[in-house]
């Protein structure tokens, strides 16, 4: 029996991260290091996430490390309640 496969969505933030990464790589003349991390998202992680979508840490789970953290994270916390 196949595997149920979960869509895997990125989200702008993820995206905008991966812009920076690059620019960041590209100025430092490591723009290969950038291709190799597209790779391993594209190989074994986004594959997986399709598969077990449940793997990883939960964001909310973990206490915030900054004291400012903590008012948003109680904020996303009560929208995930309010959408259950």
């Amino acid at each position: 029996m196949a595997d149920k496969l979960y869509r895997v969505e990125l989200t702008a933030s993820f995206l905008e991260r991966l812009d920076s990464i690059e620019e960041f790589l590209v100025k430092a003349d490591a723009g290969f290091a950038f291709d190799k991390l597209l790779a391993e998202l594209r190989a074994p992680v986004i594959p997986n996430l399709h598969r077990f979508p449940r793997i990883g840490r939960r964001y909310l789970a973990n206490a915030p490390v900054r004291r400012s953290a903590g008012p948003a994270r109680r904020a996303a916390g009560r929208r995930t309640e309010r959408a259950a």
